[in-house]
């Protein structure tokens, strides 16, 4: 984890080096090298078509929105839940609070298997797991039933930490802005989604349907990931420095696509060890770099996502005297609307930072770390969407105005 994430930094370095390149060879019609630099195996996913690669990209992009949308796709519902338990509808959000708690202890088991047995059994085994535990919970005839069915199912998200590394595996350096992006928005928007899907179905259909509607998701996941998801994990050794020009892309074959749909990678280099699991993340926190954003991303996310997803319900239920569907439709669309204008300005703002600070250093490549900068758009709008929440709560404003203060956050 430490090498990966001081790693991070110097591929950043590596990339702004390498948009200056292209600059420079644009006018001489060299290339610039490719980074990382891609073996002459065909097995090597960067030596993948194209479309293939794009196949990979969606299917990790719809796991990682699979996961959003088993946890939070019974939040609206937490109302006939209670009743049909014979629970409170504060003591239903615990369910989703411990599946939310255990996405993120989640990618401290599977991120070091995926290392060394590869990417695609992790994914195999953890889908097949939601599936299970999904199906678990809309069949729970009590609420510890229920509770323990959802303890598994939060390991499934692995997508949420797995996703990245795998469009690292396929994809250069110049590459990954595009894909990482495509990534983000499908993650993020998937429990935004959840909502609306929630509401629809546990009004109509009964709260059961939510997680019957995910065990059915899952499922289908499970069949696309076994037949279409190839591994990615690849040990690429190579000396020789290859640009577009000068490389030759060796031959995607069936042969070769089919020997990557294994359920174990066989590279004897690579040993699972102990201290893999949890030590490499704690000694990260030496890194201000690293500590800083994460405990910035940790509370922003925890306030503006987790902190309505297990109390609106309850909320908009007592104020409001909002049903499932009501629920579902003004939280989910709040949220939505939100992320994506969001991540929309977020790229926008990050740009104008590198390019104010590019000027400044007489058209140099600034540092990475000029990019944490646009953490103050956020550190401004969250406690303000925060305040207009609370207040038009607490002084019975209409409906709309705490949801307005939602999509500000």
């Amino acid at each position: 984890m430490e090498k990966t994430s001081v790693g991070l930094i110097d591929a950043v370095k590596q990339h702004d080096r390498y948009e200056t390149d292209v600059e420079k060879t644009e006018n001489d019609g060299s290339q610039p090298p490719l980074i990382p630099q891609p073996s002459n195996d065909p097995a090597d996913p960067l030596n993948w078509p194209l479309a293939l690669k794009i196949g990979i990209l969606i299917q990790i992009c719809l796991l990682g929105a699979l996961g959003g949308l088993n946890t939070a796709i019974i939040n609206p519902a937490y109302g006939p839940m209670s009743k049909e338990l014979g629970i409170s509808t504060v003591t239903a959000s615990y369910q989703t609070t411990v599946v939310i708690a255990l996405n993120g202890i989640g990618p401290f088991i599977w991120i070091p298997l995926a290392n060394v047995y590869g990417r695609r059994p992790v994914y195999l085994f953890t889908t097949l797991l939601g599936f299970g535990s999904a199906l678990g919970s809309a069949y729970a005839n009590s609420f510890g039933q229920l509770l323990a069915a959802r303890v598994f199912n939060g390991f499934f998200p692995a997508a949420f930490a797995l996703g990245p590394a795998t469009i690292v595996d396929l994809f250069f350096l110049h590459q990954r802005g595009r894909a990482l992006g495509t990534f983000t928005v499908m993650l993020t928007n998937g429990s935004h989604l959840a909502p609306i899907f929630g509401g629809l179905l546990g009004q109509f259909c009964g709260w059961r349907w939510t997680f019957k509607f995910t065990a059915i998701c899952d499922a289908v996941m499970v069949i696309v990931v076994f037949f279409c998801l190839p591994e990615t994990l690849f040990s690429r050794k190579t000396s020789a420095e290859l640009t577009e020009q000068t490389r030759k892309e060796p031959r995607m074959t069936m042969e070769t696509y089919f020997s990557r749909l294994t359920l174990r990678n066989k590279d004897p280099d690579l040993k699972l060890h102990l201290k893999q699991f949890v030590w490499p993340s704690v000694k990260m926190a030496k890194y201000p770099s690293v500590l800083f954003p994460a405990l910035y991303y940790a509370s922003q996310y925890g306030f503006a996502s987790i902190l309505p997803a297990v109390t609106v319900a309850y909320i908009f239920q007592e104020f409001f005297h909002w049903n499932t569907l009501d629920i579902g439709l003004g939280y989910g669309a709040a949220l939505t609307i939100g992320a994506s204008l969001g991540e929309l300005a977020a790229g926008m703002v990050v740009d104008s930072i590198v390019k104010r600070a590019s000027r400044k250093a007489g058209g140099r490549p600034p540092e990475p770390e000029v990019r944490l900068q646009a953490i103050w758009t956020g550190e401004i709008l969250l406690p303000i969407g925060l305040l207009i929440y609370g207040f038009t709560l607490q002084y019975a404003t209409v409906w709309i105005a705490p949801l307005i203060g939602k999509r500000l956050e």
